[in-house]
């Protein structure tokens, strides 16, 4: 929340805004941030980029996907005059204190050539790229050198990293000392029992897997255009989970593809059900411009669901993985987990387990002994769960 004092003094000269494209309801949240921070901030320049940067008009620089590498010098050539105000203001300047939750992104691909039904990523992003090895090497020894404790590797399919993600991380852990790695998305394509068998027995590797699933219908994933073996997948999942309980999962639900039925439908929450998915990012479907879905669409061979079924699945989706996640959180009590502490709120500190779990962690008498802990990852025990958070306290504090 924003004090008197910062509402009445502060106000940037430039304001970014990172945009997303895969929903049509992402497209116009997109456009209603440029009025939102034009109207805020009436004198700063808005700087435009991201997906939906294509179909933004009203910002004061647009930067398109192929450009984002160049930002700053882009920037600065069409606002010659605000190079000198930042760095004359130190605004700049990057220290320590831009990573005191411990926590960094590192991109290491873009790009994907899958041309899914529903998707127009391919179309905005371009052809798979890969960063290399060794410039990801260097990127990570140097954050860790900032005082970073966990890096999450990103991309847009990170399953069309070259040469292979496995290959990757187990160079980032012989070539880095980072405590603890992640991955931001997985294509259930890469999970197989060699991938399995490493995030498993390597302690520095999260113990859980964020899936782009989209559905668990096999009818629907293949009209999709998405190639995920369902059976060989949940098979491994059961496997993870039989090894190490506290492994969790969650996945994104696209839902309300035009020929997805409610068997279809009933498919997605049984596989859900069944493979124990604690938390799901479900989104409706939308007609996105140049996709396969929109022609058939057009041409009457599909059907756009009505909004209000999609809102319905949504809500069963959300009320089913609200008892995954009380169910889940029963067999976490009692269990000490490392926990990476982000932020202090209130009377409370709050932690990212290592299996992604968010934790509230009790200050009560402790304050003076947890005021050098932000950013750290700690021992904390486990003992209760409230609102889709585990709820800990912290066993041995360092000395």
């Amino acid at each position: 929340m924003e004090t008197f004092e910062q509402k009445k003094y502060f106000s940037p000269n430039l304001v970014l805004i990172n945009t997303c494209a895969v929903t049509s309801k992402a497209e116009k949240e997109s456009r209603k941030a440029v009025l939102y921070f034009k109207k805020r901030y009436p004198t700063a320049k808005i700087v435009v980029l991201g997906c939906a940067a294509d179909f933004i008009t009203n910002a004061d620089l647009v930067i398109k996907n192929k450009d984002k590498e160049n930002l700053p010098r882009i920037i600065f050539e069409k606002f010659p005059n605000l190079a000198s105000t930042l760095i004359n203001n130190k605004q700049l300047t990057i220290n320590n204190q831009m990573f005191s939750s411990g926590r960094a992104l590192l991109k290491i691909q873009d790009g994907c050539n899958n041309f899914c039904a529903y998707c127009i990523v391919p179309f905005l992003r371009g052809k798979p790229k890969s960063i290399s090895q060794k410039e990801i090497i260097c990127k990570i020894n140097k954050l860790v050198n900032l005082g970073i404790k966990e890096i999450t590797l990103c991309g847009i399919n990170l399953g069309l990293y070259r040469p292979g993600v496995i290959n990757l991380l187990k160079k980032i852990l012989s070539q880095t000392s980072v405590e603890r790695i992640a991955l931001s998305s997985v294509e259930p394509n890469i999970v197989t029992k060699e991938f399995a068998d490493l995030f498993l027995k390597e302690s520095r590797l999260v113990k859980y897997f964020h899936l782009a699933l989209q559905s668990g219908s096999p009818k629907v994933l293949k009209e999709m255009g998405r190639k995920t073996d369902l059976k060989k997948l949940s098979k491994i999942l059961r496997f993870i989970k039989l090894k190490c309980p506290e492994f969790t999962f969650r996945a994104d639900i696209l839902v309300g593809f035009p020929t997805e039925s409610e068997e279809n439908f009933q498919e997605t929450l049984d596989f859900i059900k069944k493979n124990k998915i604690s938390f799901v990012h479900s989104f409706p479907f939308s007609v996105r411009p140049e996709t396969k879905a929109e022609g058939f669409i057009k041409s009457s061979k599909w059907q756009d669901l009505p909004y209000r079924i999609k809102k319905e699945r949504i809500k069963k989706i959300k009320d089913l993985v609200k008892k995954i996640q009380e169910e889940e959180a029963q067999t976490l009590i009692g269990r000490t987990l490392p926990c990476l502490i982000i932020r202090k709120v209130s009377t409370f500190w709050e932690a990212i387990a290592n299996n992604s779990w968010p934790v509230k962690i009790r200050i009560m008498n402790n304050e003076q002994r947890t005021m050098g802990i932000k950013g750290k990852i700690m021992p904390v025990k486990i003992i209760g769960f409230k609102d889709s958070y585990l709820l800990g306290e912290i066993t041995s504090f360092p000395t």
